[in-house]
């Protein structure tokens, strides 16, 4: 029986959501620089021809994975996490937002952390596609580390930007040791070393 064309747009979704998830893990670990779509289309089981079928190029296919599996991550975080309140509870809420999710046994959740955590280093990404009015981590967490300064509870012996980069590169080992290691063996901290690390 053949098959409808509802059947065959269907397939058409799964295929191109199977190439998306088969390119996670390797623009994860090798970045979007070090990642060729010869090996992306070699994990999704498909030829060149169909993996451009589905995307334009390396460019389109990250910014297609980027806006389905790693955006949402973000835009929970920003729905669950409540900037405007006291610099000190947000920064400990933002904190217990990312170590929460390397807890759970999702790896593309994981996986989105650690990319989110180093799309600064993705030197050849097209960023102009990115929204201009989307900060990224860094610029949330320096903000909240100032205003927490400003408001008395942070220490002011260290800069806002140098407090940034050690809870920044913290927090991309641990995401770094929960994709190595798999949910079962990775031990994920408390975020109150982290605070104690911040407070006056």
């Amino acid at each position: 029986m053949p098959k409808t064309k509802e059947q065959f747009q269907a397939i058409k979704e799964e295929r191109a959501d199977s190439i998306l998830r088969s390119a996670l893990p390797i623009f994860t670990i090798k970045g979007y620089d070090g990642t060729s779509i010869d090996e992306i289309a070699k994990a999704a089981n498909c030829s060149h021809g169909l993996l451009y079928h589905y995307y334009k190029n390396k460019d389109d296919l990250f910014h297609e994975m980027m806006e389905l599996i790693v955006v949402p991550y973000v835009r929970s975080v920003r729905e669950s996490v409540d900037l405007n309140q006291k610099a000190s509870y947000a920064l400990h809420d933002l904190i217990n937002a990312h170590l929460n999710a390397l807890k759970s046994d999702n790896d593309e959740l994981c996986m989105s952390i650690y990319l989110i955590l180093n799309m600064h280093l993705q030197r050849t990404v097209n960023l102009k596609r990115r929204p201009t009015n989307r900060k990224r981590l860094g610029e949330y967490i320096m903000d909240l580390i100032e205003r927490g300064q400003y408001e008395g509870d942070f220490t002011k012996e260290y800069s806002s930007r140098e407090i940034t980069m050690i809870l920044m590169t913290s927090l991309k080992g641990l995401s770094y040791n929960r994709i190595m290691l798999g949910s079962k063996k990775f031990y994920c901290p408390h975020s109150e070393p982290f605070m104690r690390m911040i407070y006056k």
